[in-house]
């Protein structure tokens, strides 16, 4: 079983059809109808809880039912991606080390939504160990924007801005907080496709915006990395394709 707002829920019921396990991914009813399918085409079992605007609010409610399926059922095993360190162990001897092998010269500037956590934990403490002089931001949606202090609503950049502060995130990992909003993340999606042939998602909007602000920031003749941790296919029934 797993809670899961974001991607990871596809990718634990394709693990779940490899290795023949009853996979129950327990979401938000505020996903895309997209995510829904993928998730029962790979053969999950799918639970909506309802988000009535507050998505903190929905992911807690969605965590207490994963957790209360193993209270009763020893056979039950949550990942618990928001704590499980092997989240942020990937992308620190996988993610991080790919990273540094493509990008020629150093890296100035990473950043990355805020999701369970691990990618900027992982990725941010490589690449903070390697270039020490380098500035990384922790991106939230405007709407869901727990770090930097804002009020809990619901938004459309799904997979990040969960309404919580993940136990594995390191918050001595980031400099800064940058806040997106909606429509921002929407128009930056499109323009990479637009412009750039990369058919991503919303939260690839959110992260490519903070660079391009990062970027501009930093100045001529630096390198800023990001993550596009998903494809467009995954939104043809939300705002990015009205």
């Amino acid at each position: 079983m797993e809670p899961t707002s974001g991607n990871q829920g596809i990718g634990l019921a394709l693990v779940g059809a490899v290795k023949g396990y009853r996979t129950v991914i327990i979401m938000p009813d505020s996903v895309s109808e997209e995510r829904r399918k993928l998730i029962q085409h790979c053969g999950a079992e799918l639970i909506l809880i309802h988000d009535d605007g507050d998505i903190g609010k929905c992911i807690d409610e969605c965590i207490k039912r994963a957790l209360k399926m193993k209270e009763e059922d020893p056979r039950v095993y949550v990942p618990q991606q928001f704590e499980n360190p092997n989240n942020t162990l990937v992308h620190k001897n996988h993610t991080a080390l790919e990273i540094m092998e493509q990008v020629a010269g150093p890296i100035h500037g990473f950043c990355s939504g805020i999701g369970t956590g691990g990618t900027i934990t992982g990725i941010g403490e490589v690449l903070k160990a390697k270039y020490p002089f380098i500035e990384i931001w922790a991106v939230e949606p405007e709407n869901a924007a727990i770090l930097a202090g804002g009020n809990i609503g619901t938004h459309v950049q799904m997979g990040i801005g969960d309404g919580l502060i993940p136990p594995i995130l390191n918050k001595e990992i980031y400099d800064s907080i940058y806040v997106v909003s909606d429509e921002e993340a929407i128009e930056t999606a499109r323009r990479l496709a637009r412009d750039e042939g990369l058919m991503c998602g919303i939260s690839s909007g959110t992260n490519v915006a903070a660079a391009i602000k990062l970027a501009e920031k930093l100045g001529p003749g630096k390198t800023v990395v990001t993550v596009l941790p998903d494809t467009a296919e995954r939104y043809f029934s939300t705002p990015l394709f009205e």
